[in-house]
């Protein structure tokens, strides 16, 4: 079993990644609308919080209650209080990645993937994330990729994926539903 380290009561010890994120004077000169946020936050924190880079670090098999335990522990605000100390403006996190665990539930994904119990989480982590950091200011960003769980073949199959130049039609017909 994996257990939620010392450092908080989250995991993200092990699995946090920062990465200074400066944004060149050329794309900030370029920026209008919907971006112009990214100038003026100048710099953010992301977060690749995946279950299959926790397991290889804890040399473990992730579980579905091993996952939920890692959400359920995840300590919000003190992620909040650390990203506002350091100044930075916004945060990314990966909601999932090729490993099929997802750090938010989605009925929709569920149903097609048939996956039971869900390898999505019983807590939304995306929307707890975005109340610590909206209440300090800090823009949140999530990252989900655009094509299956490339490590989980009950997924690949269920949502007719097909690795390399193809077109994909159903696969993101169904993906676009869940996203």
């Amino acid at each position: 079993m994996i257990r939620p380290n010392h450092f908080s009561k989250g995991y993200f010890v092990y699995s946090l990644v920062l990465v200074v994120l400066i944004i060149m004077p050329a794309f900030a000169q370029n920026a209008q609308g919907r971006a112009a946020w990214m100038k003026e936050a100048r710099w953010g924190v992301m977060n690749h919080y995946l279950a299959d880079w926790i397991a290889r670090v804890e040399k473990v098999e992730m579980s579905i209650d091993d996952w939920n335990n890692l959400i359920d522990n995840f300590d919000v605000e003190g992620l909040a209080k650390q990203i506002e100390s350091v100044g930075a403006g916004y945060y990314l996190i990966t909601i999932g990645q090729n490993s099929g665990y997802y750090l938010s539930p989605n009925a929709t994904y569920d149903s097609y993937v048939g996956i039971r119990p869900s390898k999505c989480s019983r807590r939304d982590l995306v929307a707890d994330l975005y109340e610590a950091l909206h209440k300090r200011g800090i823009k949140l960003m999530v990252y989900l990729p655009s094509g299956a769980p490339g490590r989980d073949r009950a997924a690949i199959k269920a949502l007719e994926w097909q690795r390399g130049p193809y077109r994909n039609r159903e696969f993101q017909l169904k993906w676009e539903l869940q996203s």
